[in-house]
């Protein structure tokens, strides 16, 4: 094998090798970004079906009874109090 084509072998073999680990990262945050992007369109068809379930008529009402549960609440808790007790921090 002439000299030549060693040292042209050597040197591809040395620019692959320096490559590798660039290469392998750049796989491993490819790979990253395919879960992402799976969790993303996964949580985005589950919106998609809350929204179907839930509209907003529904939703005002499920708050609309949880403000009169709490003031409920508040009326038994503290009947002297005509406001909300502060809550330390």
């Amino acid at each position: 094998m002439p000299l030549a084509s060693l040292r042209l072998d050597a040197t591809r073999s040395l620019f692959f090798f320096r490559l590798a680990p660039e290469q392998v990262q750049s796989i491993e945050f490819s790979l990253v970004e395919k879960d992402v992007l799976y969790g993303l369109q996964e949580g985005n068809a589950v919106l998609k079906q809350l929204n179907k379930e839930m509209d907003l008529a529904t939703v005002e009402r499920l708050m609309d009874d949880t403000r009169e549960g709490i003031a409920y609440q508040e009326a038994s808790l503290f009947p002297a109090r005509t406001e909300r007790p502060q809550l330390r921090d």
